[in-house]
């Protein structure tokens, strides 16, 4: 190209919550403007579901999606109450936290009180809120993110097409967060068939 232009300022999130990014997308040059004046145990947390290995249908996790609404709905009685996004890598799994949601005896507050969205890695483009919830649905029995985020984070060390593509998708979802980012998972992390 003959023109190219990068962020150098960023407001939205904690130097922690936005390292990713800065790292392998802007060769950790972002100047990150907000100070965390919380423990990181409040920024980023990990919540270890014990999956039982049934599944419902196909990129489904059941588990980790009512542990993510019990959280929601906790978060409704917070004073003031945050804006809430959940993230999902498969379709199915958004359809299935909809369909929870809005079976939720108080599903329209928390499209109201809390600005709720349910997106995947590849809808939430422009979106943030003050808490994202991850539900990354694999299992050592059954994961299937090596479809959707790329391999390895160095494009020397893989041969996929898409890669820049599946790098981009994990930049834009793992950046959303404003206040904090939890991250529902039901195998160990490093087990993780990708790079995530």
């Amino acid at each position: 190209s003959n023109f190219s232009i990068q962020l150098k300022k960023h407001f939205r999130s904690y130097p922690e919550m936005i390292g990713f990014s800065s790292k392998y997308f802007y060769g950790d040059s972002l100047q990150v403007m907000k100070i965390r004046g919380k423990p990181i145990e409040d920024v980023i947390e990990f919540d270890a579901i014990n999956h039982d290995g049934l599944f419902d249908q196909r990129n489904v996790n059941a588990l980790e999606a009512r542990r993510i609404v019990d959280r929601i709905t906790e978060l409704l009685d917070s004073d003031p109450s945050p804006s809430v996004g959940l993230i999902t890598p498969h379709t199915e799994q958004q359809a299935f936290l909809a369909r929870l949601v809005n079976d939720h005896p108080r599903s329209e507050e928390f499209y109201d009180k809390l600005r709720m969205k349910i997106m995947t890695f590849d809808t939430c483009q422009g979106e943030e809120r003050e808490v994202i919830f991850y539900s990354l649905v694999a299992t050592s029995e059954k994961d299937r993110l090596a479809y959707v985020f790329p391999s390895k984070i160095s494009r020397d060390q893989t041969a996929e097409v898409d890669h820049n593509l599946r790098l981009q998708r994990l930049n834009v979802g793992l950046s959303r967060g404003q206040e904090k980012i939890g991250f529902a998972h039901s195998k160990q992390l490093e087990q993780y068939s990708s790079a995530l």
